[in-house]
């Protein structure tokens, strides 16, 4: 911490890409593994996850309550950047005084898939009054935790919820993700028989999303049966690469157009296409239904580079 700014400015190369590091920082899960420092336990962990939304962390130390972090997500962006109204809390946590900062963590792709971490924590000034050897500790503080994500994701005891999608995070899936046109979603009609249909999607940094009418027969299924399958490949031949997802659908409705909408098929799209597209959708369409899917399971398969199924790799073993 400078004396002059009272700034902490951190820096550390973490193991593991920008999208799972990113994600570490706001599943309550694993936040409960790293975000406390020296012998210190996370007690409790919230994430309102949206600009605005609430996060809080609560520590105990041998039992007794220690107070912790009551903040604020001020800023979003998926893979990037996070910033936070961070507060920090005494023993009385919500019913003391809480000493508001800005912090601001930042995600970047280093050598060999890892992430360049770069930490900001400054406006420490009310702490260093109030608290100044809480204040002292806060560059070795951050120090310590940092250390503790990094032990969290390489060493195989992330939650197993964020190990299940850490598929999602290689570069590979990313391209699909980012770049394809279409996606096959497979979900469960309302006669009980399975569908599978190509449709076109978005990819946000979390979730799928694709939009649809709202007489689709997909919004009446998916309502009653929100489990869902995807598979978005390459359509490269021999070198084909798939990636494979399985989630549960969240369903709104939206007035208009949706701006994911727009997006998806704008992939397939020069600008004065994607233009005309627009204004004919929007005469189209009144309100559409807004179909989110949070990935719980995926898998990323590169056949041309040897990363196959495990029933695949396994029968190549044994045959070998």
């Amino acid at each position: 911490m400078t004396d002059e700014r009272l700034v902490v400015r951190l820096e550390r190369t973490i193991p593991a890409p920008p999208e799972q590091v990113y994600r570490a920082w706001l599943d309550p899960g694993l936040l409960s593994q790293w975000m406390a420092p020296g012998p210190y336990a996370v007690s409790r962990a919230e994430v309102d996850e949206r600009p605005g939304g609430h996060y809080r962390i609560w520590h105990d130390a041998g039992g007794s309550q220690a107070g912790g972090f009551d903040c604020e997500l001020a800023e979003l962006v998926p893979g990037q950047r996070i910033v936070f109204r961070w507060g920090f809390a005494g023993p009385e946590r919500r019913d003391g005084p809480v000493f508001d900062s800005l912090l601001t963590v930042t995600f970047r792709e280093g050598p060999g898939g890892a992430t360049v971490l770069t930490l900001v924590h400054e406006r420490l000034d009310d702490l260093a009054a109030a608290l100044p050897d809480v204040a002292a500790n806060v560059a070795p503080g951050w120090d310590d935790v940092l250390g503790k994500l990094a032990d969290v994701l390489t060493s195989g005891t992330a939650a197993p919820e964020a190990a299940a999608i850490a598929d999602l995070a290689h570069p590979g899936a990313l391209e699909l993700l980012r770049h394809q046109p279409l996606a096959r979603i497979g979900y469960t009609g309302t006669d009980g028989f399975p569908r599978v249909i190509p449709i076109g999607f978005h990819w946000n940094g979390e979730r799928i999303i694709v939009c649809t009418a709202l007489n689709a027969p997909k919004v009446r299924a998916l309502s009653a049966r929100p489990r869902v399958a995807l598979t978005i490949d390459s359509d490269d031949g021999p070198a084909t690469r798939t990636l494979s997802v399985r989630g549960v659908a969240t369903m709104d409705i939206v007035d208009g157009v949706p701006g994911e909408y727009l997006a998806a098929s704008a992939k397939t799209m020069s600008g004065e296409q994607a233009r005309q597209f627009e204004a004919h959708v929007r005469s189209v369409y009144q309100q559409m239904a807004r179909i989110t899917i949070e990935p719980r399971w995926a898998r990323y398969f590169d056949f041309a580079a040897g990363r196959v199924p495990e029933f695949l790799l396994k029968l190549m073993n044994d045959g070998s």
